[in-house]
């Protein structure tokens, strides 16, 4: 009950912080329904013909009929309507018809599914500075990437649309600076995911393999401590809808179908709000949670949440700094059964 009370302080802050920061910056939204948009998604001159906009005719003092309209062999805007809808039922003076499909490319710039903010296991540059129950203050080194191979869409490297390939993988290390800089553990992860992305919704399924390794260092100084050889090969299933341009919610499961130590299911949910275009050298806000909830420990999982400062380059790549909290289950899986409460400072480059 105590570990649970002493979290509320913990949210309350970051939630008054976010409603801070999160309107400052000078990021540049997307224009999700704008022509101006198109023209930078697709190499051609011009828009193509599946994404060109066909503006109603419209006649002073009148109101167009929306279903006659629409229903005409001939939409140019030269044949007559009947007006007789009133204007405030037209939801919109816009019609996107079909055409061609996007075009192949190989090492696309741009991911289709971005990788969770908050997402402690995702691919990324990243180090942490953090104290953990108490103890003292430990390093955490991410070294990764999640780098897109093939990809059948648009070309924009901002939320591009269509299917993708990418690769990816990462280790993280773990040391403890008042043990006289010991390595306590790392684990590795190495996966293959597709993912499929069009307007506001992106899907992913995939395959990633993780196993996680004590090192020689810690074993040393704790030769009584168990050794565990987790590993886990798993088949995940994600999606994630942009609610606003800035603002993200996700969910994934994953099922383990070779498993050592792990049981075979695990679940995230979370939410992002981060910049989605260039910022500039100001930046902007950022707050991400993320629940990732495991059966082997009873899925009790853990919580993390941070917030901070965010930069975006022109080919969406992302610079982060701030505050790191982390409440549950050990997330370096050689203690995957040991309760951790971590606070502290991060930095993280996703690309």
């Amino acid at each position: 009950m105590y570990r649970k009370l002493r979290v509320l302080p913990v949210w309350i802050g970051v939630i008054s912080l976010a409603l801070l920061i999160v309107r400052t910056g000078d990021a540049q939204p997307i224009a999700w329904s704008s022509q101006d948009v198109l023209t930078d998604r697709y190499p051609t001159d011009s828009v193509p013909t599946f994404m060109q906009a066909t503006r109603l005719p419209t006649t002073s003092g009148t109101h167009v009929d929306y279903d006659a309209f629409m229903s005409r062999g001939d939409r140019t805007g030269a044949a007559q309507a009947e007006f007789t809808t009133p204007h405030d039922e037209i939801t919109s003076d816009w019609h996107v018809s079909s055409g061609p499909a996007p075009v192949w490319q190989l090492l696309p710039e741009g991911l289709v599914y971005d990788t969770y903010l908050a997402g402690t296991q995702e691919p990324r540059l990243g180090l942490h500075l953090i104290d953990i129950n108490g103890r003292g203050l430990h390093f955490e080194g991410l070294l990764g990437a999640r780098v897109p191979l093939l990809r059948y869409g648009t070309t924009n490297a901002v939320r591009p649309e269509g299917l993708q390939i990418d690769a990816e993988g990462v280790a993280r290390v773990r040391i403890d600076f008042k043990d006289e800089w010991l390595v306590d553990a790392a684990d590795f992860r190495g996966g293959v995911p597709v993912s499929y992305g069009y307007g506001r919704h992106r899907t992913k399924i995939g395959y990633y393999h993780i196993s996680s390794h004590l090192q020689d260092e810690f074993l040393e100084d704790h030769p009584n401590y168990p050794r565990v050889n987790f590993s886990r090969d798993v088949f995940i299933l994600g999606h994630a809808y942009y609610v606003t341009d800035l603002l993200r919610v996700y969910g994934e499961v994953g099922y383990g179908f070779v498993t050592d130590v792990s049981e075979p299911w695990e679940f995230q949910v979370g939410v992002d709000y981060a910049p989605c275009g260039p910022t500039g050298i100001r930046g902007a806000g950022f707050f991400a949670l993320n629940g990732h909830f495991r059966e082997e420990v009873r899925y009790a999982g853990a919580l993390t949440a941070q917030l901070g400062w965010a930069w975006v380059g022109d080919t969406g790549k992302m610079l982060r700094a701030g505050v790191h909290y982390y409440n549950g289950k050990s997330n370096q899986y050689s203690f995957y059964n040991d309760f951790e409460q971590q606070i502290g400072f991060g930095l993280w480059y996703d690309f």
